[in-house]
């Protein structure tokens, strides 16, 4: 009985090692592009700041808002000091800059670095789930498009989060997708100050 247990045993192991060997057979490339991206992750992620071409703003909003919630317990829709006091700091990027402006008081500039690292892990696992239902070849198209690249390397912090929730409306979170919708809104790009007309 038990050479027979131990014969069953040791062809179920046989059988899923070959599974798994066939499987990396069949997506290396798709699994290349993959740990490209968490190489990239990882590189981002290990300092306090990444100075992409865009991320210096995402920083010092993030710290202006930080500053402003933390000192009068208001959040800034305005900055009397730039622009004669017609810039305003809202609603471009909304959800993660007001969720970053309050982990920035416990993490300082590692939360701006972290909350774009983890819009990107976000943005392809609910790809994944959603649009793409798993496969890894998809998966890996979509991160290994030039835009997407180029908006991890040059630091494009609320687009990732606006992505994210726009794959939110798809799959399984259909159901409350005027949720997913008006949050997506609240991210998209829209004119930072207040124009007034001329006289």
């Amino acid at each position: 009985m038990r050479d027979r247990e131990g014969f069953t045993t040791r062809r179920l192991l046989a059988a899923s090692t070959r599974s798994r060997i066939t499987f990396f057979k069949r997506n290396w490339l798709p699994l290349g592009v993959l740990f490209g991206l968490l190489f990239i992750l990882g590189d981002i992620g290990i300092g306090k700041v990444y100075l992409g071409l865009d991320a210096a703003g995402h920083y010092v909003r993030v710290w202006f808002i930080h500053e402003e919630l933390f000192s009068t317990g208001l959040l800034p829709f305005t900055n009397t000091s730039l622009e004669g006091g017609r810039a305003i700091a809202y609603p471009y990027g909304f959800l993660p800059y007001s969720v970053t402006a309050v982990l920035f008081h416990f993490l300082n500039d590692r939360a701006v670095t972290f909350m774009m690292v983890a819009g990107v892990v976000a943005l392809v696992t609910v790809a994944s789930l959603t649009k793409f239902r798993n496969d890894l070849v998809l998966v890996a198209a979509f991160v290994a498009f030039i835009p997407f690249i180029e908006g991890l390397l040059s630091f494009q912090f609320v687009f990732f989060w606006a992505a994210t929730f726009f794959f939110c409306t798809y799959g399984p979170w259909n159901s409350c997708a005027w949720c997913w919708g008006l949050s997506s809104c609240l991210q998209r790009s829209v004119p930072t100050r207040c124009w007034e007309p001329r006289q």
